[in-house]
């Protein structure tokens, strides 16, 4: 009888056992963050990357129409209106702060479909929320991301 106790005891034991070493694999499986992907993640691709350059082109330019920008991890690039620059704008690099530097008159291909600068965006009709949590969303491997 004593046997017969001591086994039930230790069955008991040993899913008492189980129960709690499975419980705290799982959570700590949901409690894992995720693993980072660095080709969405940086201080440009926040909402609050984005409010601060065009809060910086606010104030520096006066106006937040432009004819684009290009995000970057780090950093951007403005397309700025420019009636004196041959091309008919400028585009300046961006850092986060707002400091705009290394202004250039581009020469490369232009940031909209047309390339005419009658073609602009408002900065300020841009939903930074919105374009973050999109931003965010294209993590590779990500089931949520969608194609665009």
């Amino acid at each position: 009888m004593i046997l017969g106790i001591v086994a039930i005891l230790a069955v008991v034991a040993l899913l008492v056992g189980v129960v709690v070493v499975t419980r705290a694999s799982s959570d700590d499986e949901a409690g894992a963050p995720v693993p980072s992907d660095p080709l969405v993640e940086g201080a440009m691709f926040t909402a609050g990357g984005i409010r601060g350059i065009i809060e910086a082109t606010r104030q520096r330019f006066g106006t937040t129409v432009v004819q684009g920008v290009h995000l970057y991890r780090d950093d951007a690039v403005l397309h700025v209106l420019d009636p004196k620059s041959p091309t008919g704008a400028v585009h300046y690099d961006f850092s986060p702060g707002g400091e705009f530097h290394n202004p250039q008159v581009y020469s490369g291909l232009s940031v909209n479909s047309t390339g005419s600068p009658d073609v602009v965006v408002d900065l300020a009709d841009v939903d930074a929320d919105s374009v973050a949590d999109l931003i965010a969303s294209a993590r590779l491997g990500s089931a949520s991301a969608q194609p665009l």
